[in-house]
C-alpha cells in the first residue's frame, strides 16, 4: 500500500490507522456480500428492492445495507456465508496466473501489467514497477492481489458457502448446533482488549472463574460467585469508552428499580449504573457472568444498541404497556410489545416495566438476569414444551436462543443463535456503519 501511494509510510507505521482502514473495508465487504445474497434469495424479500430500477448506485447500496441489517429474513439469508477472514485458507492450492507473478517480470513490466489487467492507470500498475525489483514484497503483493480477487468474487456470489463450508469455520464462530458443553462457549480468559480497539478476541476456548477486572469480561460457570454491581461499576469505569450511540444519552443516565417479589437471581436487578452505552453493556456482562462480546452482539441484533427501538407490534390492547396504547406510538391500531436495547417484551416481563423502557442499565440488567436464570438451570419448564433437546444448565448459547424463541434449541432458536454468533465473529459494534456518535 505504501509503494502504491495508497497510504503513506507514516500512516502505515501507525497500526491503529491500518487497523481502522482494514476494519472499514471488512465492514463494506460484509455488507456487500449480505446485499448480494439477499437480492439473490429465492423466495426474495418483498420489501428489499421496492422502487429500485435495477441500476447500482451509492444511495441504493446504503438503503440495501440498512434493510439487510434490520430485516430478519434478509439477515438470515447470509448467516451461512464463510467469514471473510477465512476465504484465503485454501489460497496456496491456487496456481498463480502468469500476469500476477510480478517478481519474475522482465524490464517493461509496467506495460505488460497494463495490457494484462486493462487498468492503465490503476493501483495494480502503480505496484508493478517497484515490486519488479523487490521479490519478497512482490510475493506478498501477489498474495494480496489474488486474495482480493477471491474476496471480490465471493462477494458476487461466485463462491457460495455449502455444507462443506464447516471446514472453513473459525473456532471463534462455532456452528449453532447444541452441544451442552462448555467448549461451545466463548473463551473465559481475561484479556486487555476492549471494544474501542478493532482487534479480534482470541479463538482459543478456555474457562476460568474471574472476578471483576479491567480486562474483558468472560463467561462464568453456573453457581460461580458473581461480582457485585459496585465491583463491576468500578472495573468498567476504570477505562474510558466514548459514546457511539448519541440517541441513548437520556436513557444511559437513568437508573432502574428492583423487581418486586423476585427470587434469585432476579432479586439482584436494580439497573443502578450510568455511563456510555458500551460501558453499560460491559457492566451488565460483568454482573451476570456472560461473555461481554456475546452481550454486545446480541444487543446489536436486538436493537442496533438503540434504546428507542420498539418491536413486536400487535393489535391486542391488553399487551400494551401503560402510555403505549394502540396507535400511541405512531402506527394506527397497533402497539409495540418489546422495548429498548434487548427488546424486553412487556406481556412476559411485567415487573420490569416501565424502567426497561427508560433506562439502558435497567434494560440490560434485567435481560441478563433472565439469561442467568436459564444458564443456572432454573427454567425446568423448558423440558415440558417443544424443544430440540433436553434443557440443562451450563449452555450459554441455548439460553440466548430462549430469549428469542422461548424454547430450547428449536429451529427458531438456532437461527437466532447463528445470527448472534455471526455478529460476534464480525465484532459488528466496531464497524464504521455501526457508529452513531451524533
Amino acid at each position: 500500500m505504501a509503494s502504491a501511494g495508497v497510504q503513506s509510510r507514516h500512516q502505515f507505521a501507525d497500526s491503529q490507522q491500518v487497523t481502522v482502514r482494514v476494519q472499514r473495508m471488512r465492514a463494506q465487504l460484509d455488507a456487500a456480500r449480505a446485499i448480494v445474497r439477499a437480492l439473490r434469495a429465492s423466495p426474495g424479500c418483498a420489501q428489499l428492492a421496492q422502487g429500485w430500477d435495477g441500476q447500482p448506485s451509492t444511495l441504493w447500496r446504503k438503503r440495501f445495507a440498512r434493510h439487510t441489517r434490520e430485516c430478519d429474513s434478509c439477515a438470515a439469508s447470509s448467516t451461512d456465508l464463510v467469514p471473510a477472514d477465512r476465504l484465503l485458507i485454501g489460497l496456496a492450492l491456487v496456481p498463480l496466473p502468469a500476469g500476477l507473478v510480478v517478481a519474475a517480470l522482465p524490464p517493461g513490466a509496467e506495460a505488460l501489467v497494463h495490457a494484462g489487467t486493462g487498468h492503465s492507470g490503476g493501483w495494480f500498475a502503480k505496484l508493478a514497477t517497484p515490486l519488479a525489483t523487490k521479490p519478497a514484497a512482490a510475493a506478498v503483493a501477489t498474495m494480496l492481489v489474488l486474495g482480493g480477487g477471491t474476496v471480490a468474487a465471493y462477494g458476487l456470489g461466485a463462491f457460495e458457502a455449502s455444507a462443506s463450508s464447516a471446514a472453513f469455520t473459525s473456532s471463534s464462530t462455532p456452528t449453532a448446533a447444541a452441544t451442552g458443553s462448555s467448549s461451545a462457549a466463548p473463551s473465559a480468559t481475561a484479556s486487555i482488549a476492549t471494544s474501542p480497539s478493532l482487534t479480534k478476541a482470541s479463538a482459543t476456548p478456555t474457562k476460568t472463574t474471574t472476578t471483576a477486572s479491567t480486562g474483558q469480561f468472560r463467561l462464568l460457570a453456573p453457581a460461580a460467585a458473581l461480582p457485585s454491581g459496585a465491583q463491576c461499576a468500578a472495573a468498567v469505569r476504570s477505562m474510558a469508552i466514548p459514546e457511539n450511540k448519541a440517541v441513548n444519552a437520556t436513557a444511559n443516565n437513568t437508573t432502574g428499580h428492583t423487581v418486586p417479589g423476585a427470587g434469585a437471581p432476579l432479586n439482584r436487578v436494580d439497573g443502578n449504573f450510568t455511563g456510555t452505552t458500551e460501558q453499560i453493556l460491559r457492566w451488565a456482562a460483568c454482573r451476570w457472568g456472560i461473555d461481554e462480546d456475546m452481550a454486545k452482539a446480541q444487543a446489536a441484533i436486538e436493537s442496533w444498541w438503540r434504546m428507542d427501538n420498539k418491536g413486536d407490534w400487535g393489535t391486542d390492547a391488553s399487551r400494551c404497556p401503560a402510555n403505549h396504547g394502540l396507535g400511541a406510538d405512531g402506527t394506527p391500531g397497533k402497539c409495540p410489545e418489546s422495548y429498548g436495547m434487548l427488546q424486553v417484551r412487556y406481556p412476559y416481563n411485567l415487573a420490569a416495566f416501565p424502567d426497561v423502557e427508560k433506562s439502558t442499565a435497567m434494560n440490560v440488567d434485567y435481560a441478563y438476569a433472565v439469561w442467568r436464570d436459564c444458564y443456572e438451570g432454573k427454567m425446568t419448564w423448558l423440558n415440558t414444551v417443544e424443544r430440540g433437546s433436553q434443557y440443562a444448565a451450563g449452555d450459554a448459547w441455548g439460553c440466548m436462543g430462549v430469549w428469542f424463541s422461548g424454547r430450547w434449541h428449536t429451529s427458531a432458536a438456532e437461527g437466532y443463535i447463528t445470527r448472534v454468533r455471526n455478529y460476534m465473529s464480525q465484532r459488528i459494534w466496531t464497524t464504521l456503519n455501526f457508529q452513531q456518535p451524533k
